[in-house]
């Protein structure tokens, strides 16, 4: 059966849903602390340093982004679903940007969401969730549980994708972030190797 409707899922083949959640196991051991080369290209405007992405609880991540001399350009929280701005840099701290943030950093690490549909895309299985007024696609290839990619998108056309480029043993060592509807695009690079 082709789905039919929806623009992001239009070609892919509807399957059945085998579980009711999907899981981003990337940021999920609180034993470890996450720490990533940094590059943000925020309007032209660029900035890098380090990302530290920490699990502090069940439901409880810390980001803390610093330039590569030790200044702080934010530290972000998110407990039980809930986004805490506890600092951004002056030229960072709009009010679209840290929205934005929030919901791209909060997808990012969201350990469990919730799966309504399934679907089949040549080599990928593709898991759709709800997010907000909005979807959020989870892409692996089919057969191996390892996200390749998430995807935020509204009914019509999609808005930001989260791709795993490189992985290894559950570990993602680049990610990108690109935004198709606003100029800001994120790149970060795994520093600490096991």
């Amino acid at each position: 059966m082709i789905s039919c409707g929806n623009k992001i899922t239009q070609g892919f083949q509807q399957r059945m849903l085998q579980q009711d959640e999907t899981v981003n196991d990337y940021f999920s051991n609180p034993q470890k602390d996450y720490v990533y080369k940094m590059r943000m290209e925020v309007y032209g405007r660029f900035f890098g340093g380090i990302l530290i992405i920490k699990r502090l609880d069940e439901n409880q991540h810390r980001m803390v982004m610093t330039s590569e001399f030790g200044s702080k350009i934010f530290d972000f929280s998110f407990i039980n679903g809930e986004f805490s701005k506890d600092y951004i840099m002056e030229d960072l701290d709009k009010k679209l940007l840290i929205k934005t943030l929030e919901q791209d950093l909060g997808i990012l690490i969201r350990e469990r969401s919730e799966a309504s549909r399934a679907f089949e895309s040549g080599k990928d299985l593709v898991i759709r969730s709800p997010w907000e007024n909005k979807y959020t696609y989870y892409y692996s290839e089919l057969g191996d549980s390892a996200l390749n990619k998430i995807m935020l998108a509204s009914w019509r056309k999609p808005k930001m994708e989260i791709r795993f480029v490189e992985k290894t043993k559950g570990q993602a060592e680049f990610i990108e972030i690109h935004h198709f509807n606003m100029k800001l695009d994120m790149e970060l690079k795994y520093l600490v190797k096991e």
